[in-house]
């Protein structure tokens, strides 16, 4: 990898829905995977979060903050910065050559999400043979998922599960 390599923001999407995260087969490398892709121009790493999860897997879903419970976001007023969403996580991954298109780094922002209400929960098989499904822990293991894939699925459940429970706002 060069000193300066070209680097492309890019999303993971953990849609997270009773208990399970959504995983779609990835062909190209061969193994199970989140939604996800690249961040197109001018457009903003949790729209293509969304983006990405109905373009690959047909499933409507929204962003969930992962930002831990010592932040308040209070509404802001005018002219105030907007505050997006936190992915849990932010990793450097480095892309080998393919023809046509040199090796590269992905700046992946991982998200975490969930069906939108009142969506329908049924993936749909959009890019053809990526038999997208729910999957749980307990059937993780039989994927031959990644190490990697495994601790982000089991954060975004966690995550998940908190934002289902609403906190008490911190004193200020």
């Amino acid at each position: 990898m060069d000193a300066h390599p070209r680097r492309e923001y890019a999303v993971a999407v953990f849609v997270v829905h009773d208990g399970a995260v959504l995983l779609h087969y990835h062909r190209r490398l061969a193994r199970w995977l989140p939604p996800g892709g690249h961040v197109d121009p001018d457009e903003l790493p949790d729209a293509a979060a969304v983006r990405e999860t109905r373009e690959e897997v047909g499933v409507e879903v929204e962003v969930v903050d992962a930002v831990s419970g010592e932040y308040w976001d209070d509404a802001r007023s005018q002219g105030m910065p907007t505050r997006l969403p936190s992915p849990m996580g932010i990793q450097l991954e480095d892309i080998p050559s393919r023809p046509g298109n040199p090796a590269h780094q992905h700046i992946d922002l991982v998200y975490v999400a969930k069906v939108v209400a009142g969506a329908s929960t049924m993936p749909t098989d959009v890019e053809g043979g990526s038999a997208p499904r729910w999957c749980k822990p307990d059937q993780w293991a039989t994927l031959g998922l990644t190490p990697e894939v495994v601790s982000w699925a089991e954060a975004a459940i966690r995550i998940v599960g908190r934002a289902q429970r609403p906190g008490v706002r911190p004193q200020l």
